[in-house]
């Protein structure tokens, strides 16, 4: 669903967009900045698995954290040539998941956190809801998010391509 150029500079991921940026860079910056968040967000449910409270409490703090400096990145960057669709499809999506950051993950952690003795079949359905309501939110920003980009990438004759394993491991890693 999410894009990454292949010709982005990882450098340039680090500063704020110029007059002389091009749309590439343009989107990329946009871009690396969705892709830490996703991951982050893809970590914490992998770590909701193991029903362990400290390491969940762990990568729920470093989610929130990547959150705040991604929205903070991409608060700094300009509308492109005065359209600033894509960056603020882009914001609404990091805000999305802040959103559900101090809300149904926070609620879900919570639950998770019960020990075996205390957690009740309500809670399991509890869960359940949690877990859809997530989904359905993250996957409608993140739709509008792709359009945006395909509207943005329209408008400058870029062509996109699909984020590799490889992309992200190398730019998204770990939190800036």
């Amino acid at each position: 669903m999410f894009r990454f150029s292949l010709t982005a500079s990882v450098l340039f991921f680090c500063a704020c967009t110029g007059p002389d940026i091009t749309p590439v860079q343009y989107n990329d910056s946009l871009v690396i900045e969705q892709v830490r968040v996703v991951e982050a967000a893809d970590r914490l449910q992998e770590v909701f698995d193991t029903y362990v409270k400290e390491d969940m409490e762990s990568v729920y703090g470093r989610f929130t954290v990547q959150i705040d400096r991604s929205i903070e990145k991409v608060k700094q960057i300009d509308a492109f040539k005065g359209d600033a669709a894509f960056k603020n499809s882009t914001m609404d999506l990091l805000s999305t998941y802040k959103r559900l950051s101090e809300n149904q993950y926070g609620d879900a952690m919570e639950l998770l956190s019960k020990p075996d003795s205390l957690y009740s079949p309500s809670d399991e359905a509890r869960l359940e809801l949690l877990y859809k309501q997530i989904d359905r939110v993250t996957n409608q920003a993140g739709n509008n998010y792709s359009k945006a980009q395909d509207d943005f990438a329209k408008a400058n004759n870029l062509k996109l391509s699909p984020v590799t394993r490889e992309q992200t491991d190398e730019t998204a890693a770990a939190p800036e």
